[in-house]
């Protein structure tokens, strides 16, 4: 999801949340002004002020519940206790998203708690005002959970938690200001204490990303399992030895690299991009040709892209599921794309086929990865994934043994989908390479392993 996108949630349940408003606040003048001033023949007036304070928090309240409630699929129910979890996964994958997720967990709850201060001296108290917006965010968390809405999270408190102080701090500064009442300095800076600790730790942790040499790898665990009751063998001796290994980098585009990439592959198919048709996310950018016939999609890291041809299969368009090698090439010239020679081809199910590198050395890069085609009997590539990676030498780096990397994964320190299991039983290893966050790609550790029987792979990092 773009942020453009979590714009748009707001902006959808603003405008509901404005008709509810007003709604809500006639119904609410209406008895007001019946039952109490008339019938009651009260004496106190609600002042326009407090109106207009009452319909902002009614928006606020509208917006965000509508974003963590109404805005997600029910049927996912789903507890996450470990503190920090969200920031930790954060880091791993460096992903935008990931940021965007934690970040906006903070910023969301900011306006409850700059309102605070303004509904009530009583309110104006820092431990209050975050009672109150640990409750709030506790009422959703709950209600995320018993509907199957969403996620039940002690990251969620915490941001969020941290968010309302943020802004109890602002809304007490801009009190005083309106006031103009005179400020020590002391109490300036305990207003802004929560943001300037917030702005300081985030700045702390992308300081220390950009520091480092290298990228955060997908196959470092973030939580570790618990195998104290999982039987773990292996049918493969592990190696003691160490040794040192080429570590590598690819090429990172940019937005111009993919936009180059797609209209090239357009005009030599005899299509024209469309320029109402882009879309740039934070780490790809998706390309469609003039009718929306043919779309490519390029991430930026690497350059690998997927290609489809949306034109529909006819009868003279079948599947082809005999073509040869050189069919596939001649194809594949015509887009103007030329694998090497040495890539291993195979025929896969009806129309896919399949080129493979492994650490392949061709035109001063080592190609990686694999290339697969959909070919049909018309001579149309109908659809291209492309996963090679061109390599080039950056350094060479030590890494740890098999038997160590053995032992990581007897303690349960790597990543899988499977969350429970009896068994793991290791039937191969090999050294390989993944791509980390920074476009270098680092040394691993590929396991092959059962599953209670099941075949999978565990990566473990393999640099020191």
């Amino acid at each position: 999801m773009r942020f453009q996108d979590v714009t748009g949630i707001a902006r959808d349940y603003l405008f509901g949340g404005m008709i509810i408003a007003v709604l809500g606040i006639l119904v609410v003048g209406a008895g007001y002004f019946v039952v109490y001033k008339w019938v009651l023949r009260g004496k106190r007036t609600l002042s326009y002020g407090k109106l207009g304070l009452g319909l902002v928090s009614f928006l606020y309240l509208f917006v965000v519940m509508g974003a963590v409630l109404l805005n997600r699929h029910p049927g996912v129910e789903s507890v996450q206790l470990q503190p920090f979890h969200s920031y930790r996964l954060a880091w791993h994958y460096w992903s935008v998203k990931e940021w965007r997720n934690v970040i906006l967990n903070i910023l969301m709850f900011v306006p409850i708690g700059f309102l605070l201060p303004l509904w009530s001296a009583r309110l104006r108290r820092f431990w209050l005002a975050g009672l109150l917006a640990f409750g709030f965010s506790l009422l959703i968390e709950l209600t995320q959970l018993l509907t199957g809405r969403g996620v039940l999270e002690t990251d969620d408190l915490i941001g969020n938690t941290v968010g309302g102080l943020i802004g109890y701090g602002l809304g007490m500064l801009v009190i005083h200001l309106f006031q103009r009442k005179r400020l020590s300095m002391g109490k300036v800076v305990g207003y802004l204490t929560p943001v300037l600790i917030t702005i300081g730790a985030f700045g702390g942790i992308f300081v220390a990303y950009a520091t480092q040499e290298l990228g955060n790898l997908g196959s470092a665990y973030v939580i570790s399992y618990n195998t104290d009751e999982v039987t773990i063998a292996s049918e493969v001796e592990m190696s003691s030895e160490l040794a040192e290994v080429p570590i590598y980098a690819v090429h990172v585009g940019s937005k111009q690299d993919t936009r180059s990439l797609a209209e090239g592959l357009f005009q030599r198919i005899g299509a024209k991009l469309d320029e109402a048709e882009i879309d740039i996310y934070y780490d790809s950018a998706l390309y469609y040709s003039e009718g929306r016939a043919q779309s490519v999609w390029v991430d930026f890291q690497g350059m690998n892209y997927r290609y489809i041809h949306f034109t529909p299969i006819t009868d003279e368009a079948v599947a082809a599921v005999d073509a040869d090698e050189a069919q596939v090439r001649e194809a594949l010239m015509k887009m103007g794309i030329e694998l090497p020679l040495e890539m291993i081809f195979e025929a896969l199910d009806d129309s896919r086929y399949l080129f493979t590198a492994d650490m392949l050395p061709v035109g001063g890069y080592i190609w990686h990865g694999d290339f697969q085609v959909d070919y049909h009997t018309d001579g149309v590539i109908k659809r291209i994934m492309n996963d090679v990676l061109l390599l080039r030498p950056y350094r060479t780096g030590e890494i740890i043994s098999e038997a160590e990397a053995y032992e990581q994964l007897s303690a349960g320190r790597f990543v899988s989908w499977r969350r429970t299991f009896d068994s793991l039983t290791i039937t191969e290893v090999n050294l390989d390479y993944e791509m980390d966050t920074k476009g270098y790609v680092q040394p691993i550790y590929r396991f092959h392993v059962l599953f209670d029987d099941e075949e999978t792979v565990i990566n473990i990092p393999a640099l020191k």
